[in-house]
């Protein structure tokens, strides 16, 4: 493979991160655990993510973390 770099773009219902999160990340992130290590068996050593959360609640509620991954997405690229 000759490209060492990918970008995951993590769309997710709930946040996993927060304090008070219904679904904290140990117990539900199974989307990164598995990416990471595909990418890393294929030889993928420059990983960046995108991270869209609370996407089940609407764009109300999740406004501000889809614009976080739009402004990622355009750093990156």
């Amino acid at each position: 493979m000759k490209a060492k770099r990918a970008v995951v773009v993590y769309a997710r219902g709930l946040d996993y991160f927060s304090d008070s999160s219904i679904a904290p990340q140990k117990a539900y992130d199974l989307q990164r655990p598995y990416m990471d290590l595909w990418l890393r068996f294929i030889g993928v050593s420059d990983i960046r993510e995108i991270v869209v959360e609370k996407i089940l609640f609407g764009s109300e509620v999740d406004l501000e973390t889809r614009a976080e991954g739009k402004r990622r997405a355009e750093e990156l690229a």
